[in-house]
């Protein structure tokens, strides 16, 4: 494949990548992340296309089921419980032959009775639900839809009906410290999870550590890194260190963190792209190694 095939494919590939994760990550809490999970899936095709031995059919469905896989994958880091739930949902349909679900052409899962199946999803009705048994709550929505529906909002509407709700530490955001009045259990666990992420940190390449730490942020949006020496997993000479930055500097700018792409970029001399691809592969390296723990 030449540089100019290469390229208007990559170019489809990105439209259809946006399409699929704006609309799978379209709650406005997750606006923050839908470019991270867009690089995540670019990277993956990347790697596809400068594969010599890799034969793609259909790039359009492929591009597509790559997407859908990283919102999965951002989905199970940041929400174990629900991803859990959609287990359970799937293994449902596989056991009770009542309930089916397949792939829609744009390759969204689709839930619905059986002999739905096959057929194109439709928004999901507001139904009142009763706690219950997984089953009964299932085929409670769907009798009040009118027809299958998207499986993702399935998902959503039985976890709110169950009472399941996620505590989560994000790779992308790091947690205040615990202080002493809380569970002395959870302070341990979480003081060992920093811990192992900073050791994970120091291990990535400078570029992607200086993407990462000088983007962090908690879960409001404000700035993390001052929790790294809260914590005890690293001193700010440490953090500075880990950034190849003079201790002097990191300490002028704390103020100001996070910073948002275009300055990272500034500072690197590569562009804003480049940064969050940065910061995706760093991402789905601690991902593999360090997965986030429940609070």
């Amino acid at each position: 494949m030449n540089d100019t095939e290469l390229d208007d494919r990559l170019r489809t590939a990105g439209t259809l990548v946006r399409r699929v994760v704006a609309f799978r990550l379209r709650h406005d809490s997750f606006a923050q992340d839908r470019e991270d999970v867009q690089a995540e899936a670019l990277v993956d095709l990347i790697r596809r296309l400068q594969d010599p031995a890799a034969n793609v059919e259909d790039w359009n469905a492929y591009v597509s089921v790559v997407a859908h896989h990283a919102c999965d994958r951002y989905f199970r880091a940041r929400f174990p419980q629900r991803h859990r739930l959609k287990n359970r949902i799937r293994y449902l349909a596989d056991q009770d032959r009542r309930f089916a679900i397949w792939s829609g052409p744009d390759g969204q899962l689709v839930f619905g009775w059986n002999h739905f199946h096959g057929q194109q999803p439709v928004t999901i009705s507001n139904v009142l639900l009763k706690p219950g048994p997984l089953e009964t709550v299932c085929a409670a929505l769907l009798q009040g839809s009118a027809g299958p529906v998207p499986l993702d909002d399935l998902v959503d509407q039985v976890a709110n009906c169950l009472g399941i709700r996620d505590v989560h530490i994000s790779l992308d955001t790091v947690p205040p410290p615990v202080t002493s009045t809380q569970d002395r259990d959870r302070k341990i666990d979480q003081e060992r999870w920093l811990a192992r992420l900073w050791m994970e940190i120091l291990q990535l390449p400078l570029a992607q550590r200086v993407a990462l730490l000088l983007h962090l942020r908690d879960e409001r949006g404000g700035p993390a890194l001052p929790n790294l020496p809260a914590s005890g997993a690293a001193t700010l000479r440490q953090i500075a260190t880990a950034m190849e930055m003079p201790a002097d500097e990191l300490a002028a700018i704390w103020a100001s963190l996070p910073w948002n792409d275009l300055k990272i970029a500034e500072r690197l001399q590569i562009t804003r792209q480049q940064v969050i691809n940065l910061r995706a592969a760093a991402r789905q390296r601690l991902a593999r190694r360090c997965p986030p723990t429940p609070s």
